[in-house]
């Protein structure tokens, strides 16, 4: 990286960061801090304006976008699908209430509005994007030869 990061302010919510997320995830958050912090970043702890009732009031949405983006594959092949997304997807599909699916979307305009006035301080946010490292690629493999064999 050639340009410094010295005007760089990143936030970062330990507690939210650190949540149900996987060893190998969080050591990749702190090594990449500590090469921001290298270059020349301010570092500055905030409080991500996520909580585990945002998760709740947003799942019609979250499940009507799955649906949405899975539905050239989804019920049909919904043997291929984990435990956990077969079941969402599942419910998403059976029709959820329009008025819930309108709260949910309020919900989602307050929640940016606070995330916004979070980034009257920081620049950016460091957070994973999931709490899981991704697959290796004997896994991938592993996975595509399954659905071949569908």
């Amino acid at each position: 990286m050639e340009d410094p990061v010295d005007d760089l302010v990143v936030g970062i919510d330990w507690k939210f960061v650190t949540s149900g997320v996987s060893g190998p995830v969080v050591e990749s958050l702190r090594a990449a801090l500590a090469v921001l912090d290298h270059l020349g970043a301010r570092v500055r702890e905030i409080q991500f304006p996520w909580t585990e009732a945002d998760a709740m009031l947003l799942q019609p949405i979250f499940g009507a976008e799955l649906t949405a983006s899975h539905s050239e594959h989804f019920p049909a092949h919904a043997e291929l699908y984990g435990p956990w997304l077969r079941a969402v997807l599942s419910k998403a599909a059976s029709g959820g209430g329009h008025v819930e699916l309108a709260r949910a979307y309020l919900e989602r305009e307050r929640f940016k509005g606070r995330l916004r006035s979070v980034f009257r301080d920081v620049d950016l946010i460091l957070t994973p994007a999931l709490g899981l490292g991704t697959p290796d690629l004997g896994a991938i493999r592993k996975a595509v030869r399954r659905c071949r064999t569908v």
